[in-house]
């Protein structure tokens, strides 16, 4: 069997696929991780916001890392 050459536009979009796969996995690692372990200060709403803050962490400026001594808790 021969393998095909690539040419550098084919090699260069291969690389940015493999990069853009890693990115994706580690997103998903660190929402799912960051989700299955949110404290109970913060609400639905802020849990998302945080996610969302996660993933565009170079376009939002959000403090996603807190401790729950830094949130009131709501009383129901």
């Amino acid at each position: 069997m021969s393998k095909k050459t690539m040419t550098p536009t084919e090699e260069r979009q291969e690389q940015e696929n493999e990069t853009n796969e890693i990115l994706l996995a580690e997103d998903a690692v660190q929402t799912t991780a960051y989700l299955a372990n949110a404290s109970d200060c913060c609400s639905g709403t802020e849990q998302l916001d945080n996610v969302l803050g996660m993933l565009g962490a170079d376009v939002m400026d959000n403090e996603v890392y807190h401790s729950e001594d830094e949130h009131l808790k709501l009383s129901m």
